[in-house]
């Protein structure tokens, strides 16, 4: 992507949207992990499993689309990608087998993947990126919010796996925006080859080297809130009072971001940010009640 560029605020809507999409799923799989364990009688460890090759599915696809993104037509292929999420999401509450269960939570993974990448991109162009991108977080959050609620719901109603049905429908609500989603900025010179584009030097390696430390501190502990909660005893409508709770708490770092921008620079925000983060992963996993 080249240059900054003036969205309106239904196209910004539209990428944010479409980020949700391509997010939120991550933030949900605490709920989701405890639906795999009791819809197909799986161990921790092999549900845990099963989620993170979801989310490696989902960061080959994001990758992979980043590559190509000048060349693809925004809206038909945004379109295709949510469609395979929703499906995959559905047929995912229904099946019994666990090797196409596997096989659609792949699938489902690829296109949200698919749609992370096109909205990360997109906000990268927008005249204000830091502020696009702090907005998209406070949206994915908020979903999420209340996607634990619609799943609690769908759980305790019609059994574990109608999970997959309310992210479905989470899903089918970014539908309608697809009609602002702006297209992809095409470069100013021709370029060929898969990493076009794309800064190769220290300063890159290093943002994603981090970038990637993070998360798998982040989700290889998150993944499995759910079940620690579980373990204490708490009831999932407990548990998800608790998550609930934690998303609405979680929308003062996206709104700290808007109000920042880059004022104070972006060193010291992430350092606080990755410090208060790493104490308090350390608290839950060390708690005694």
């Amino acid at each position: 992507m080249s240059g900054a560029r003036t969205f309106s605020p239904a196209a910004i809507a539209a990428v944010l949207a479409m980020g949700t999409v391509g997010e939120v799923f991550i933030y949900l799989v605490p709920v989701l992990l405890g639906s795999v364990v009791e819809s197909f009688a799986l161990s921790d460890g092999t549900a845990g499993l099963l989620i993170a090759l979801e989310i490696a599915a989902s960061s080959v696809a994001a990758v992979g689309c980043a590559a190509y993104l000048r060349r693809l037509p925004i809206r038909r292929f945004s379109l295709a990608c949510i469609i395979v999420v929703i499906v995959g999401d559905l047929l995912s509450s229904v099946v019994q087998d666990i090797a196409t269960f596997v096989a659609l939570r792949v699938l489902a993974a690829i296109g949200a993947g698919a749609l992370f990448a096109i909205a990360n991109a997109l906000a990268a162009t927008t005249e204000r990126p830091e502020k696009t991108f702090s907005l998209m977080g406070f949206t994915v959050i908020l979903a999420a919010t209340f996607g634990f609620m619609g799943m609690t719901f769908a759980i305790e109603h019609y059994g574990p796996q109608a999970a997959f049905a309310a992210l479905a429908c989470i899903t089918a609500l970014a539908l309608p925006f697809l009609f602002w989603l702006p297209q992809a900025a095409r470069p100013a010179e021709p370029r060929t080859g898969v990493m076009a584009g794309i800064p190769l030097n220290a300063r890159s390696v290093g943002m994603f080297a981090g970038i990637l430390v993070l998360f798998i501190g982040q989700y290889a502990l998150w993944v499995y809130v759910e079940r620690i909660g579980s373990a204490a005893g708490l009831s999932l409508e407990q548990i998800s009072g608790v998550l609930i709770l934690n998303g609405f708490l979680s929308l003062l770092g996206p709104l700290a971001a808007h109000r920042l921008g880059s004022r104070i620079g972006h060193t010291w925000p992430i350092v606080l940010g990755v410090g208060l983060q790493g104490v308090t992963m350390m608290t839950l996993v060390y708690s005694t009640s």
